[in-house]
């Protein structure tokens, strides 16, 4: 089954979608994660950054493939962070520009994990998720495909949140 991402409305922090009621909601303190009583799969405000990236992880060393979106054959970076995000139910832009001018802007001094990163200045030329501990991961380059590195490897012009 895909899981769609459903955000709770927890202590206050408002949802951007719901379909059941919060009282038949479970959590699994092992994932993060919360059950309705259909088994659909909710994640909160706090615990989706890290979700994002647990599943962006599972690709490295995965192919890089320019204008692929496969995570598992080939992706390039903006494809790469489509197809993450996707698995959540969150769509977000095909190209890193367009990736770097939508969502919420975040102050680089501000970043939580699950944020992308934008490298290029004036003009995006690349993006990665972030990690925690000054790491992202990516669709690098076709010599190195998908990768974790410094998110310093090239300085970072901005930050942008998709959920």
């Amino acid at each position: 089954m895909r899981k769609k991402l459903k955000l709770l409305i927890l202590a206050g922090i408002a949802a951007l979608a719901i379909s059941a009621p919060i009282q038949a909601a479970e959590k699994d303190h092992m994932t993060a994660q919360y059950y309705d009583i259909d088994g659909d799969i909710y994640y909160d405000s706090e615990t989706i950054g890290q979700a994002v990236v647990d599943y962006a992880c599972q690709f490295v060393g995965n192919p890089y493939c320019w204008g692929g979106t496969s995570l598992t054959n080939g992706a390039d970076c903006s494809g790469f962070t489509q197809s993450v995000f996707a698995n959540f139910g969150i769509e977000i832009p095909r190209v890193a520009a367009d990736q770097g001018r939508e969502g919420t802007s975040i102050d680089l001094d501000d970043i939580q994990i699950g944020d992308l990163l934008f490298y290029g200045g004036n003009y995006i030329s690349h993006v990665s998720i972030y990690i925690g501990d000054d790491q992202v991961v990516h669709a690098s380059n076709s010599r190195d495909g998908i990768i974790i590195s410094s998110m310093e490897y090239y300085k970072p012009s901005s930050a942008r949140r998709y959920w």
